[in-house]
């Protein structure tokens, strides 16, 4: 069985998973009730696009996934309904730049998305961690202990910024595929030595699609970023931060009201 991290918060299991309520943290959404009143209640459809990141989202997740479902609860709440597309990561990150989708999920921060999109108030909290093979002698405790390794990454996931950097500078090496099933197979093959994933997404892929294999990864201990999760906007979207003023305030009445308790014990 692949080695779960240790962690002093409460766990509620999710179907077949153990997933920490406490990474599940949601932030107050503070929203300009005088902007997002132009988009609450005027019933509107907006187009949105997200792609495979089990058990946050998924075509044939129930409702889509579970920050699919918190998603579409939020803007709900403002009379907004949405219309959830499927794409793959990177086509649909072009597609939102582009202002094609009106917005996208989930995403988290870095530098140079921020000069691109409007963020949203973080939708949930958490943390991602290396996964390598159990027979790897890696012990991760500062960034050079991976240097001289070989780093793979889903097209589209966030490539931190000490990591780009370290990879820039040929410290690292890094291959990227079209999703996370394949660098956890890269892995056991001896491709790659690791990849960079919250543990939640790690555990699903393992437990569901590669259950045959999950006994030969192990999780390097130390977790390598807190990180929050995100609505994004294009900034060449004309209406994009009406949009995400719309959403935080969703976000707000969803905790307030309870309902965000109950989405993530029923998921």
């Amino acid at each position: 069985m692949a080695v779960l991290r240790k962690s002093g918060c409460v766990k509620q299991a999710l179907g077949i998973l153990w997933i920490p309520l406490c990474l599940f943290t949601v932030a107050n959404a503070k929203a300009d009730t005088s902007e997002q009143g132009q988009l609450a209640g005027t019933g509107m459809s907006i187009k949105i696009v997200t792609g495979e990141f089990p058990p946050f989202t998924g075509a044939q997740l129930a409702e889509g996934g579970l920050i699919t479902r918190i998603v579409h609860a939020a803007f709900q709440q403002q009379g907004i309904h949405t219309q959830v597309s499927f794409r793959p990561w990177k086509r649909g990150y072009k597609e939102t730049l582009s202002a094609h989708y009106q917005a996208s999920f989930p995403y988290s921060k870095s530098a140079e998305r921020e000069q691109l999109f409007h963020y949203s108030a973080p939708i949930l909290l958490g943390q991602t961690l290396f996964y390598t093979h159990k027979k790897s002698s890696i012990d991760y405790q500062q960034l050079d202990d991976l240097y001289h390794h070989t780093l793979c990454m889903p097209l589209g996931y966030n490539l931190f910024a000490p990591l780009a950097k370290a990879i820039d500078q040929g410290k690292m090496r890094l291959v990227q595929v079209s999703d996370l099933k394949s660098c956890f197979l890269m892995i056991h093959s001896g491709r790659a030595d690791l990849t960079l994933v919250r543990e939640e997404a790690a555990n699903q892929l393992l437990h569901q699609q590669l259950s045959q294999f999950r006994q030969d990864f192990r999780t390097l201990e130390k977790p390598f970023s807190s990180i929050s999760e995100h609505l994004i906007v294009s900034r060449k979207q004309a209406d994009g931060e009406t949009i995400i003023q719309a959403f935080n305030a969703g976000l707000t009445e969803l905790k307030s009201s309870g309902e965000m308790q109950e989405i993530l014990l029923g998921q």
